[in-house]
Parts: structure tokens; C-alpha cells; sequence
């Protein structure tokens, strides 16, 4: 498919900078972003690992992807090293900062790269600290934010949490009569 250009900043940005985090609502173009990125370092023949915090979003990623994906804890217990030139971190709101620690620690490139994917509207992880946010907060890393919803007009719960988020009434004119309403 296409990316947006909004997409097309998240590849120029992992060739630039060191840390990438990309925040973007449910149906925002997350999943074709990374699969772009990833495409392209494959293409360069740059090897990266991909993580995430529960084993449930590591599935989902892999399913997704067609790529292993494995749980920050499996990826790097018992003193495992990562030596990927790029490490991608999905679902990154559920980041702890005890599970961010885990993945620098057992990073051994000095060079590494990081691309950090997730939705910062989602609720965050129950752990110490919300790190992804504070680094944002810093303004020291390139953030790439995906505000269109592809999802979106079709219905439900993308439609309208997409315009609670904007701060848009949800309700359209013609629902105001009826005694029920269903998305």
C-alpha cells in the first residue's frame, strides 16, 4: 500500500536518529508503518529484534508481521545479550521502567537503534513509571505521530473513541430522536 506522509517520516527518522517512538491511536497506520520499516531493513540487510512487553501483544506482532517477536522477559532472562543493530519495541505504553532497564542492559551494540510503537492514549502499564511518556515529555527524541484514522467511518468503537479524542461529539443529528443508538 501507500504511507502517508506522516508514515513516510517514520522510516527517514529510523535513519537519522537513535531513538524513534511512534505514537498513534488504534487504526492510526501503526502496523503498515512497521511493516514498512521493517521491510526496509531487511532490504538493507540490517538485522533488528522485535519485542513487546506481554506475550499476548508478542503474538499479535508476529502474527501480524510474519515475524518472530518474542516478550522482553523471554528476549533477555538469564543474561541473554542482544546484539541487533535495531530493536523495535511494540506496544510501548506498557513499558515499565524496569522492562525498558532489562532491554538496555542486555543490549551490547553500541550503536543500537530503537523504534518504539505504541498508542500513549491506551492505558498505561501497571509497573513502575511510564518511561516512553517521560522520554517524550524530555522533547530529546524524534516523535512521529499518526493522526489519521484508517479505521475510522466504519463504525464502533474506532469512530468514536477517534472523536472523543479529537473532542468531537459523537452522536450525529439524526441519532438525537431515536431511542437507541447503536455503533
Amino acid at each position: 500500500g501507500t504511507l502517508t506522509e506522516e508514515q513516510m517520516d517514520i522510516p527517514r527518522s529510523i535513519c537519522e536518529y537513535r531513538f524513534v517512538i511512534v505514537d498513534a491511536l488504534a487504526g492510526g497506520g501503526k502496523s503498515a508503518s512497521m511493516m514498512s520499516c521493517l521491510k526496509m531493513l531487511e532490504d538493507a540487510r540490517i538485522n533488528y529484534c522485535c519485542m513487546t512487553a506481554t506475550g499476548k501483544a508478542s503474538k499479535r506482532f508476529t502474527e501480524a508481521s510474519g515475524r518472530p517477536c518474542s516478550t522482553i522477559h523471554r528476549r533477555t532472562g538469564n543474561d541473554k545479550t542482544i546484539d541487533a543493530e535495531v530493536i523495535v519495541l511494540d506496544e510501548d505504553s506498557l513499558l515499565s521502567i524496569e522492562l525498558l532497564g532489562m532491554v538496555i542492559r542486555a543490549c551490547t551494540n553500541p550503536n543500537v537503534r530503537f523504534l518504539c510503537l505504541g498508542d500513549l492514549q491506551q492505558l498505561i502499564n501497571l509497573n513502575l513509571g511510564t518511561p516512553i511518556k517521560d522520554i517524550i515529555d524530555s522533547g530529546l527524541v524524534k516523535v512521529c505521530t499518526l493522526t489519521k484514522c484508517f479505521r475510522f467511518g466504519k463504525g464502533g468503537k474506532a469512530t468514536v473513541s477517534t472523536k472523543c479524542r479529537r473532542g468531537e461529539f459523537y452522536i450525529e443529528d439524526e441519532d438525537f430522536d431515536k431511542d437507541k443508538v447503536v455503533y
